[in-house]
């Protein structure tokens, strides 16, 4: 009984092990294939409404961030992104959660300090 409790632990221990493992590897490429270009239309103020694919990426990337590093990580990421393409309007991007239905600690900005993200 022993064995198999210690064996059972050893699992879990390298489960959470791995599933951080994973979540370390998020890198930009991956921020800007989840997110890509599926929001754009809607935060440059040419579609009134977040599309389906765009809220699909917005929770997708939400669900591989749940740490705050990882937050940090994604913020950079998009931020570097968002000065590469004309015409994103902040209040647009700021609304992008409510549009979507997910909550966040903070608000979405083209200026926000990704450091100050919890």
């Amino acid at each position: 009984m022993k064995k198999a409790a210690a064996a059972a632990a050893v699992v879990v221990v390298l489960l959470v092990v791995a599933a951080e493992a994973a979540e370390a590897q998020l890198t930009c490429a991956d921020v800007r294939k989840i997110v890509g270009t599926s929001c754009l239309n809607y935060v440059t103020g040419k579609e009134a409404h977040a599309s389906p694919t765009c809220c699909a990426a917005v929770h997708d990337l939400q669900a591989r961030t749940p740490t705050t590093a990882m937050r940090r990580l994604a913020c950079n990421c998009l931020k570097t992104e968002a000065t590469r393409i004309k015409n994103i309007q902040d209040q647009l991007l700021a609304a992008l959660p409510g549009q979507c239905a997910v909550s966040l600690s903070f608000r979405l900005s083209v200026h926000i300090d990704c450091a100050s993200i919890p």
